[in-house]
This record gives structure tokens, sequence and C-alpha cells, in this order.
């Protein structure tokens, strides 16, 4: 065997990937048969490395198409979140001759986007409101440690009011926004945020909006009367 294989491509299948996606390779690779009358030879077996992460050889069974399908690879104890992620495929045949071909990074995002509310520019620390209040809303990602405002998607997150038993479903298509408090009563917020990596979250917020003022009955003494 005197010929190395070559790989003539290899990509993947989305730019962002969450903790649960399969990793879905293609690749097309080539290589000279024992046998001259196969174009291929079967035994050359290939892997995809992420930097000092190794997955499992998987057999290239001819000169189509590959898709190499990687399950059970676990980034999370070797990337953070928002990782930009180079990898490689290598193809080896059976006397050991090597060939490698890096891919096109992609981005590794487990983490799921989080609302943080505020009122008057502080943290919303209060569920009790006077009608006519705005309440802020800012959609986050964790990347490395710091605030992200790049990973909505749009199509995918919504948030729900619901008051008085009905629901109102308004899209979100961008990462800050804000509403009115609305009328006196009971409020119940549910935002559905989906990421580009399609990691999503439930987060609910219940409040109450008291417009009327108190008032004061005088009881005793009645009007007029005389007091002794």
């Amino acid at each position: 065997d005197r010929e190395t294989p070559s790989l003539l491509s290899a990509q993947r299948n989305v730019d962002f990937y969450n903790a649960s996606d399969v990793i879905n390779f293609q690749f097309e690779v080539a290589d000279d048969s024992f046998n001259a009358s196969a174009p291929f030879d079967p035994r050359v077996s290939c892997k995809a490395v992420f930097g000092d992460l190794e997955t499992g050889s998987v057999d290239a069974l001819d000169i189509s198409l590959q898709n190499i399908f990687y399950p059970s690879v676990d980034l999370n104890p070797v990337y953070l979140n928002g990782t930009n992620v180079e990898w490689q495929l290598q193809c080896t045949d059976p006397v050991g001759r090597s060939v490698s071909l890096d891919g096109t990074p992609f981005t590794f995002d487990p983490v799921p986007l989080r609302v943080d509310f505020s009122v008057d520019g502080s943290a919303l620390d209060r569920t009790l409101f006077d009608d006519g209040e705005t309440i802020f809303y800012s959609i986050l990602d964790d990347v490395n440690g710091n605030p992200d405002l790049s990973g909505l998607n749009d199509s995918a997150s919504h948030y729900t009011h619901i008051f008085n038993g009905s629901s109102t479903l308004v899209l979100l298509d961008n990462m800050e926004g804000n509403f009115s408090v609305g009328s006196e009563g009971q409020h119940i917020l549910v935002f559905h945020v989906v990421d580009r990596a399609g990691n999503a979250r439930d987060q609910e917020f219940s409040y109450t909006v008291d417009s009327g003022a108190p008032t004061v009955t005088l009881r005793y003494p009645s009007p007029n009367q005389e007091i002794s």
C-alpha cells in the first residue's frame, strides 16, 4: 500500500451546537484499494478531533459522501459556553498513513438564555405596581462569564401575558424591550426564549397592579355629632 488516503471535503451540519445535539460530520475520502478492480480501500478509518478531545474512529465504507454521527461526544468538560471550537477530521489507512483536514470552526453553546427585569434602571425587586409603570426586560446569554446579546432565535421566542383568564402572545424580535404593567389586578408573564443553538427556557414572572388610592371612612363620631 503506497498510497496515502485523500480527504476531499469535511463539513458539519450547523454553526451552533447545544449540549444535547448530535454532531453530524460529512466527509469525502479517497484511497486506492489493494484490489485493482475496486476504487477504494474499505479499511481506511476516520475520526474527528476537537483540540485534545478525540472521538472514536469510524470506518469509511466507500468514496461517496460519508456521514459520521457522534451522539456521545461530550464537549462540556473541555469547552465553555460560547467557545469557538476548532476541529479536524483524520483518516488513516491500514499501514498507518494518515491525512487530516481542518473543518470550519463551530460555536458550542450549552447554556440557555435568561431574562432580567428592571424598573427605573434598577433590578426588579418587587411584585406590586401602580398603573402606568413600565417594566423593562433584557434577554441575556452567559458566554464565558460575560453577558452576550447576540443569541436570540426570534422566530421561536415569545412571551405570554395572562390576565383575567385570557392570554396574549407577543413575539420577541429583540433582546431588549419593555411593556406597560397594564390594568388593576394580577398579571402573569411567561417568557419562552430559545437561542441560536436550540436551548429553550420558560421564565415566569407574576405581579399585581394596584391603581386605586386607599379610602378612609369616618365611622365615629358621625358628622355634626357633639362629643362631650
